[in-house]
């Protein structure tokens, strides 16, 4: 998994991204890095987004529930 993100090694959320009729807000990862790279450019070059990098977390990720209580 591909990511991309700043200095501090946050990761860039992407915001009014459309999905099943709503606009939503994701994480900016890939599962290619080229997908990564082309996105990265697309952000620098339409708005302006500086000092920003892609970075490899490995090959998958987990995604943790909160419980309630």
């Amino acid at each position: 998994m591909y990511v991309i993100a700043d200095a501090n090694g946050a990761i860039v959320n992407i915001t009014n991204v459309p999905l099943f009729g709503n606009k939503v807000t994701v994480m900016a990862c890939f599962q290619h890095e080229t997908d990564a790279l082309k996105t990265l450019y697309e952000l620098e070059t339409g708005l302006g987004l500086k000092g920003h990098h892609v970075e490899s977390l490995g090959s998958s990720f987990l995604v943790e529930t909160l419980e309630d209580g």
